[in-house]
């Protein structure tokens, strides 16, 4: 994260400006290595293949961690973060709490 930290400061200080509406919170997500930007993106669509591995703690408590290979089914799209992070840029995306389907209500 070394490459991130002159950037935490700023960002956090220009969301707080910002403001949160309710319900909203930001994902930001940085690229290994040189930062070459920072930009808001959408997420990209995909899916995981293989992705539930079961574990369990110390407790014997069952946890389960995504595992599997992330399949972005729009590679070229430069308005998604993973094209962002892929591309040397920190990426920020508004995210809205409630992920309610209301269409299907």
């Amino acid at each position: 994260f070394s490459q991130m930290q002159p950037h935490i400061v700023p960002i956090t200080e220009g969301l707080l400006a910002k403001g949160f509406a309710p319900g909203r919170c930001y994902n930001v997500n940085a690229p290994v290595g040189d930062i070459s930007g920072i930009c808001t993106a959408r997420q990209c669509k995909g899916h995981w293949e293989k992705e539930m591995e079961t574990y369990q703690d110390e407790n014997g408590e069952t946890y389960y961690t995504l595992a599997g290979n992330y399949v972005n089914e729009e590679p070229d799209d430069e308005h998604t973060d993973i094209w962002a992070i892929n591309h040397g840029k920190i990426s920020i995306q508004p995210v809205n709490i409630d992920m309610t389907d209301h269409g299907a209500l």
